[in-house]
């Protein structure tokens, strides 16, 4: 019984040490995640200043389409009291 008890909790320290590794991978995969997002979020600002100072309304290329649309402002409710 020794012997068995000893696996098994190397055995739970092997799963807690494997837990803790994909718990520091997730929160690096989000980290770059959100950096990826703020970096597009910048080159779109970018593209957009741009072509509105170019005074460029639309591109067109064989893999998509760029245009500027006049849309109008959104409002968030946040308490609809």
């Amino acid at each position: 019984m020794e012997v068995k008890a000893t696996d098994v909790s190397a055995l739970v320290r092997n799963l807690e040490a494997t837990t803790q590794a994909i718990k520091k991978a997730k929160e690096k995969i989000a980290a770059r995640r959100m950096a990826l997002e703020a970096r597009v979020e910048r080159i779109r600002k970018y593209l957009l200043e741009n072509l509105t100072a170019c005074g460029i309304q639309r591109i067109e290329s064989p893999w998509f389409v760029i245009a500027l649309r006049n849309n109008p402002p959104s409002v968030e409710v946040f308490d609809e009291a």
